[in-house]
């Protein structure tokens, strides 16, 4: 039925615009002139950005694209110095000043007279003055509490303190001022979007709303008594502390930005001492920042760093998972191609695939997870997010924090299949924000209740785009209910299980799955798609980039590369030295055959190599990526791999194989700054031609160069953008903007239930007209067949 809807609403559009808007055409393009005659339809949705006079805190949080940027409020300036005669009534209003003004299409003058009595009989039983926007120079009746004026300085007035209400018609600039200023209203809406604005205004207990049909003077005294007395719409209690700071002057964008004090922050990262390392090298960024800025934090983490200073703390989880099933098969010779298989990265036998053996432990060949199918690799992440949460939880020192008396002030959890981990926001009672270092994926949507369309949202296993044909579209939206179906179904109830074993309070897991304020990606619209995202989803993918100088014998390798350079690394948990004989030698052909340098990131010494390539077992791969000789980064897909070649304006050849590594490489390709192989694919001609054309056609470069300057070109850095988001839930005490789909279950998010009813409605009003039609039919029979 939505679809229907949308049908139907674009098909009467265009019969609108095409039939409509096109009349007088003709004499319209003779004085136009435009060349070519365009369609208008054509250039409808042809705009590069949207502006909108909105904000989060008048509207609610729904989802927005990155390319519609929320300005509302930027027309509130300094409030300027208002005329003597006005400044001295509102100074001498001892005990308060309302003011009523119905903006400038409404005009009061023309109230009916009945509902202008009623407001003159509730201003005169006032002890506040009242200044009101009256069009003609007299208003009879005018009590002696009550100023009129043609026009006023709306906003200029509002931010004087002795304002203690505003009755409004409920525009939307006025609804803004209004709430910049922390000043409550009573709404009197009549078209237009007020009705909308003073809803939302209402819901977020800041107004209280009378409608204009209903304007008494038993009514409007109520609303005013309750505006003044009620301490909840005091501009010094409550909401103007969660409200008026994201309106006004807590922005990221302002030049200076409130300090959030010096605060203790705990930090939940991952507890697997082989966790990726791509989780490590952000965390640890962004745990730095934390404590740079002065806060007293305490880090969960299977790392120690070096040189902590005084105001940071870790509760180190570096142990070894105790499973039997890790440990070698009886009878195990160690020459076992198959079968059940641990490795760093998956620490449980799931995946019956090929392997290599090492002391005590057998590894998994993880260039074979390319072959795994999508429900496998769901299940299969959703079992390490089990072991991850176990093993934190249950670690000594964990629990020992968890039994202590200690306070923080803000919980960050890294959100990595650990959901039980959330307790820790509740337990110590501080706001909860979420750290994803996967970018925008389903399950982070689901958790901050944006909503996931199977149409245009590829879920991470797959290597498909927005751009999804029909098979891939079934294919995809079987892996989302999948995913979904099994994450509620199987993953849910082992965590509940962990957070009623590990933590001393009870906890309700189902109050803390969707419980967080904020959650920060690790993407950006360069690296991910262009899709919807709420005002609590914050992208700061990127601020791990930094500059160091390079070793020296790099920085000269790269400086003498005069036809360029090309890195080749497939991160730290692939391999290069666990790739197949065949394959190892059709890649060093192709590097002998090209007259690019190479550097590769290689764990084992490599006899016989070509004279063009250099091994090194750790590359400063981010730094490498900086340096202008280089031409090509052929990679595996991880994210931040992918991040740091967009930054540094580098094309790819990408190989991915497991997680979102396809993912990232579709959308790399797609944007025309990479080529994809898969490892099965893979000879030494496929290389050579990807190399080749990536390298020689100036379109990847080109592409890259702009991404990179996209990436770049920002009004906060990502990490300043961070921290402000940080800092910025410990100011207002995590307040949260919910979006509204947190509040509906499924079938009414995507309306299956009116569809429903519409289907049975239908199919009922059908089967009436079929006996109607056949009843009519039997009697026209019998009227022919007995006259």
């Amino acid at each position: 039925m939505m679809v229907l809807h949308h049908i139907l609403g674009e098909t009467f559009r265009k019969f609108w615009i095409t039939n409509v808007h096109s009349a007088g055409s003709v004499e319209e393009d003779r004085i136009i002139g435009l060349p070519g005659k365009p369609e208008l339809y054509d250039f409808l949705n042809n705009s590069s950005l949207l502006l909108i006079n909105s904000h989060v805190s008048s509207y609610d949080a729904i989802p927005q694209v990155p390319n519609a940027i929320e300005i509302g409020g930027f027309h509130i300036g300094e409030p300027k110095k208002l005329p003597d005669h006005l400044q001295t009534f509102l100074d001498e209003s001892t005990n308060g000043v309302i003011i009523f003004s119905m903006g400038s299409v409404l005009q009061s003058a023309d109230l009916p007279e009945f509902k202008r009595n009623a407001l003159l009989k509730t201003f005169a039983k006032l002890k506040e003055n009242v200044l009101w926007k009256w069009e003609d120079d007299k208003l009879p009746g005018q009590p002696k509490n009550l100023k009129i004026m043609k026009w006023i300085p709306t906003s200029d007035i509002l931010a004087h303190p002795n304002v203690k209400a505003f009755i409004s018609h409920g525009g939307l600039l006025s609804t803004m001022e209004s709430m910049y200023h922390a000043v409550p209203m009573v709404g009197i809406p009549v078209f237009g979007d007020q009705k909308m604005n003073m809803a939302n205004a209402e819901a977020k207990g800041y107004a209280v709303v009378v409608p204009y049909r209903n304007i008494t003077e038993e009514n409007l005294s109520e609303a005013l008594k309750e505006i003044l007395n009620n301490p909840k719409y005091n501009r010094n209690f409550n909401w103007p502390d969660r409200y008026v700071g994201l309106m006004g002057y807590d922005r990221p964008e302002d030049r200076w930005m409130r300090p959030a004090g010096k605060l203790a922050v705990l930090i939940c990262g991952s507890g697997l001492s082989k966790i990726p390392l791509v989780q490590f090298i952000l965390a640890e960024a962004l745990m730095n920042e934390v404590v740079s800025r002065g806060h007293q934090v305490t880090v969960i983490s299977p790392h120690t760093p070096k040189n902590a200073p005084p105001n940071y703390k870790t509760i180190n989880t570096n142990e070894v998972i105790e499973n039997t099933d890790e440990k070698p098969r009886e009878g195990d010779d160690g020459n076992s191609k198959s079968g059940p298989v641990a490795c760093p990265f998956f620490p449980f036998p799931m995946l019956n695939l090929p392997s290599r053996r090492q002391p005590n432990l057998t590894r998994l060949d993880l260039f074979t997870l390319d072959r795994v199918n999508l429900f496998k690799s769901i299940m299969t992440t959703y079992a390490y997010g089990n072991a991850i949460t176990k093993n934190t939880l249950r670690n000594k020192e964990v629990q020992e924090l968890l039994h202590s008396d200690e306070k923080f002030d803000l919980v960050i959890v890294e959100q990595f299949f650990n959901d039980a981990m959330k307790g820790f926001a509740t337990h110590f009672n501080a706001p909860l924000v979420l750290f994803s270092s996967m970018g925008i994926t389903e399950w982070n949507k689901h958790f901050m209740g944006n909503p996931v369309l199977p149409s245009i949202n590829a879920i991470c296993y797959t290597s498909y785009t927005n751009q999804m044909i029909f098979f891939q579209r079934i294919r995809n939206l079987a892996g989302t209910v999948f995913d979904y179906l099994y994450r509620n179904l199987m993953f849910y109830p082992v965590q509940k299980q962990y957070l009623e074993k590990y933590f001393p309070k009870p906890i309700d897991f189902d109050q803390i799955v969707n419980n967080a304020s904020l959650m920060l990606l690790n993407s950006h619209v360069t690296t991910s798609e262009n899709t919807l995202l709420p005002y609590n989803m914050v992208e700061v993918g990127g601020f791990h980039v930094t500059q160091n100088p390079l070793d020296k014998d790099i920085q000269q390798y790269l400086d003498n590369a005069s036809r360029g350079a090309i890195l080749f690394s497939l991160g730290s948990n692939l391999r290069s030295s666990d790739l197949s004989n065949e394959t190892l030698r059709a890649i060093f052909k192709v590097f002998a055959k090209i007259e690019q340098k190479v550097l590769w990131k290689f764990e084992e010494d490599v006899p016989n190599k070509p004279d063009n390539v250099y091994i090194s077992k750790w590359l400063k791969q981010r730094d490498i990526l900086a340096h202008p000789n280089v031409k090509l980064f052929i990679t595996h897909g991880g994210l931040l791999g992918t991040t740091e070649a967009i930054f540094n304006g580098v094309p790819m050849v990408g190989i991915p194989v497991y997680a979102d590594q396809k993912m990232n490489m579709a959308r790399a390709n797609s944007v025309g700054i990479a080529n994809v192989l898969s490892w099965q694919e893979l000879t030494e001609e496929t290389l050579f031609s990807a190399i080749n054309e990536t390298i020689n056609d100036p379109r990847f470069t080109k592409n890259a160069k702009e991404l990179s300057s996209l990436m770049r070109d920002r009004v906060v850095q990502p990490l300043d953008l961070a921290m402000y988001w940080i800092e910025h839930r410990i100011r207002h005490k995590g307040f949260r903007f919910e979006t509204p789909t947190l509040k509906l279950y499924w079938f009414e998010l995507y309306m299956l239930d009116i569809e429903f009813q519409l289907i049975i409605g239908g199919i009922r009003t059908t089967i009436q007209e079929y006996n109607i039609f056949c009843q009519r039919i039997i009697q026209l029979g019998d009227s022919f067949i007995y006259g």
